[in-house]
C-alpha cells in the first residue's frame, strides 16, 4: 500500500491528478485505514472540483485521525471552493481547536470572514491570535487590514501602531511586513491605509 501511495504523491507534485488518482485507489484498497490515503484521494478529488466525493474522503481521513488539524483545514478550504461558508468556518474552527498556535489557520478564517464581509468577526477572531502571536508582524498586518475593513483607515493604521506601542514588534519589523504588503493585491482603501503608515513611519532617509 505505501509504495502506491509513495508513487501517488509523486504523481500529484507533477499534476498527474488522474494518475495519481488509481494509485491511491490501490493503496486505499489494500490498507483503507491509513487516514493520509483518504485525504490525498480527498486533495486530488477537490483538485477535479469533485466535491461531494471529496467532502467523503475528508470525512473518512478525519473519522481515523480525527486530532490532525491539516484535515480539517482542507476540508474547510473545500467547502469554500462549494461557497458554503458556514461549514467551512466550523471546520477551520475545529482545526484552530486542535492546533490553536498555528497562524496560517486563523488567518484563513480571518480572510473568509473578511471576503463575507463579516469585518468584526475578522478583527476578533486576529485579535485571539495577537493573544498568542502577538510578536509576529505579518499578524499585525494583517489585524490592521480586517480594521480598515471595519472601521476605516485611521483605525487600522492604529492597529498598527498598537503593536508598536506594546512592544511586540519593532518599527522596523513593521515597516518590513508592510512593505511586503504593499507588493501584494489590495483593495484600494486597504493600500492607502498601508502607503499612509509606510510614508509617515519607514520611508525616511
Amino acid at each position: 500500500a505505501e509504495y502506491h501511495f509513495s508513487q501517488a504523491t509523486s504523481l500529484l507534485k507533477q499534476r498527474k491528478t488522474k494518475d495519481a488518482m488509481k494509485k491511491l485507489d490501490e493503496a486505499i484498497t489494500l490498507d483503507s485505514s491509513n487516514a493520509a490515503y483518504h485525504y490525498e484521494k480527498a486533495i486530488a478529488l477537490l483538485r477535479q472540483r469533485q466535491y461531494d466525493d471529496s467532502l467523503k474522503e475528508f470525512d473518512a481521513s478525519i473519522s481515523l485521525d480525527s486530532k490532525n488539524s491539516k484535515y480539517h483545514r482542507e476540508k474547510a478550504s473545500a467547502y469554500s471552493e462549494m461557497e458554503m461558508f458556514d461549514q467551512a468556518l466550523e471546520e477551520y474552527d475545529k482545526a484552530i481547536s486542535i492546533d490553536p498556535e498555528i497562524i496560517d489557520y486563523r488567518k484563513d478564517k480571518s480572510n473568509l470572514l473578511m471576503e463575507l464581509s463579516r469585518h468584526d468577526e475578522a478583527v476578533q477572531s486576529i485579535e485571539e491570535l495577537l493573544k498568542l502571536k502577538s510578536g509576529n508582524p505579518d499578524v499585525w498586518v494583517t489585524y490592521a487590514e480586517a480594521l480598515t475593513y471595519a472601521r476605516g483607515q485611521k483605525d487600522g493604521i492604529e492597529g498598527l501602531y498598537k503593536g508598536i506601542r506594546g512592544k511586540s514588534v519593532t518599527p522596523k519589523q513593521l515597516c518590513e511586513a508592510v512593505s511586503d504588503q504593499l507588493k501584494k493585491e489590495s483593495p484600494q482603501s486597504v493600500k492607502q491605509m498601508f502607503i499612509q503608515y509606510y510614508r509617515e513611519n519607514c520611508d525616511k532617509k
